[in-house]
């Protein structure tokens, strides 16, 4: 049983990964996208300060996304927030972190 779970989980990481590959070639839903997570983040966390990590070549499209993230942020919560973008993750990683 635990290894059938480790083989769904497996396959909806690969699955996840092949899809951000495939919307990471569309810049403007791209950036989209990573301003829907980022909102999500910044409402998660409710810091007044956010270091968003992403891979080296997502660090224009990131800022992009971050800094119209703060917009929607301040709509919905009344915060501030700042943030930071750093391109440090592996280029083969298709993440997108964010911490205080």
């Amino acid at each position: 049983m635990l290894h059938r779970r480790e083989e769904h989980l497996q396959d909806l990481f690969s699955t996840a990964r092949t899809s951000l590959l495939s919307l990471s070639k569309d810049a403007s839903r791209y950036i989209q996208f990573l301003e829907g997570v980022t909102v999500q983040g910044y409402l998660k966390l409710l810091e007044p300060s956010v270091t968003v990590y992403t891979r080296p070549q997502d660090v224009g499209v990131a800022q992009q996304a971050a800094a119209a993230a703060v917009r929607a942020y301040k709509d919905i919560s009344g915060r501030d927030v700042q943030f930071d973008v750093e391109g440090t993750l592996s280029k083969d990683r298709y993440a997108y972190y964010a911490k205080v």
